[in-house]
């Protein structure tokens, strides 16, 4: 008699091929199963975490509002970030991954063993919370975020901020007797020196910046000491300068701090600052002319990934956005979910409703007019896509 009588249905004989069960098993682990999944756990995380607000289909915030995490870099590639424009890439949640885990699982047991090791009533904090506002020249600014772990003291209070970030190699500091960290990083834990010492009324001033490989997980540490100077000549103007942008809805210019912005930029087409345009020249204007387009809408026959347009979709469906044909035929399964523009002729402005005839998706040769015969056809421009 079997221990679990309970499960002798479902007990495989061992000579049987269970081939149905196999099937499905093979038929249901796919890559668009995954990404649904995926995106439904991030999705239960952020309510278990009281970060439901990202939940939220293009959640903006207010314009006064910024995360340290975002200071000193382009002022242009985080306005669009913030105001919810279609990204042209999926975010590398891998990298951001390895970098939790490198966190979680190694620095903060060395942190911990560390502090101890000092004094024996240090202990290490996870995270903190800074939420602060300052004035500057009559802008008001709003900081916001959560640090990366804290040596605090018995008490509870901040003693030694860190911010640990991941890096394919620590190359650059190879042989450099004094190094820096990147300006944005310094800004980052200025802006939690600053926010901690508010919260505390006592002086921090000390924080570490902790760089390390991916590969091979060595370390950089770098001491980083409060800077008044570079706080209210650098950082607090720049978020102020932020602001006075998204307030009067004036598209900031691009003005990357690095060189490696535009290069890993989500916008860059959007922007005008990449070599690929992602269009024919012969098809729309200049790659010059196509600089500086604002928030709203998709670039025509520019490939966006899946779960950003339907992001994108949901967020702007009260402006009546659209799949562009484009983003019609490279994700074909969206076009039962939502509606399509038609293409259109730049030369005798007739339009076509998607699937009035065949094309093989290629962007640099977008069907021509059936009419005229005298242009290729395209998707609305951004400023169109809205009704």
């Amino acid at each position: 008699m079997s221990l679990h009588p309970h499960l002798d249905d479902d007990v495989l004989d061992p000579d049987e091929q269970p081939t149905d069960r196999i099937s499905s098993l093979r038929e249901n682990i796919t890559a668009e199963a995954f990404d649904e999944w995926y995106h439904e756990w991030k999705f239960r995380k952020n309510i278990r975490e009281g970060n439901s607000y990202f939940n939220k289909a293009g959640y903006v915030p207010d314009p006064e509002r910024h995360s340290p995490s975002s200071l000193l870099q382009c002022q242009r590639k985080t306005y669009y970030d913030n105001e919810n424009a279609p990204e042209e890439e999926e975010a590398p949640e891998g990298i951001f991954w390895m970098g939790s885990k490198f966190e979680e699982e190694i620095l903060m047991p060395f942190l911990e063993d560390m502090a101890e090791d000092i004094h024996h009533r240090n202990y290490v904090q996870n995270s903190m919370w800074v939420d602060f506002e300052l004035e500057h020249d009559e802008t008001e600014v709003h900081f916001r975020g959560e640090t990366d772990p804290v040596i605090c003291d018995a008490q509870g209070n901040p003693i030694l901020i860190t911010e640990i970030k991941s890096k394919k190699t620590l190359s650059k500091f190879e042989g450099v007797e004094n190094p820096k960290p990147d300006i944005h990083h310094k800004a980052q834990v200025h802006c939690y020196m600053y926010g901690l010492t508010k919260s505390f009324e006592r002086r921090i001033d000390k924080a570490m910046v902790i760089y390390g490989s991916r590969n091979n997980h060595v370390l950089q540490p770098i001491p980083v000491d409060f800077d008044l100077e570079f706080w209210e000549e650098h950082v607090v103007p720049w978020a102020a300068r932020h602001t006075d942008f998204r307030i009067n809805d004036e598209l900031p210019p691009a003005e990357p701090q690095f060189s490696w912005e535009c290069k890993f930029c989500d916008y860059s087409q959007r922007c005008g600052q990449t070599a690929d345009p992602g269009f024919s020249p012969d098809l729309f204007p200049p790659a010059a002319d196509w600089k500086d387009v604002d928030v709203d809408g998709f670039l025509p026959l520019v490939e966006y990934p899946q779960r950003k347009v339907v992001d994108y979709l949901r967020a702007h469906a009260p402006k009546g956005a659209k799949l562009t044909p484009t983003l019609a035929n490279q994700h074909p399964e969206l076009t039962q979910k939502f509606d399509i523009h038609p293409w259109t002729c730049g030369n005798c402005e007739n339009e076509y409703p998607f699937g009035t005839f065949g094309w093989d998706g290629k962007t640099d040769r977008s069907p021509w007019c059936p009419e005229c015969e005298e242009d290729r056809l395209r998707g609305p421009l951004p400023p169109e896509q809205h009704e």
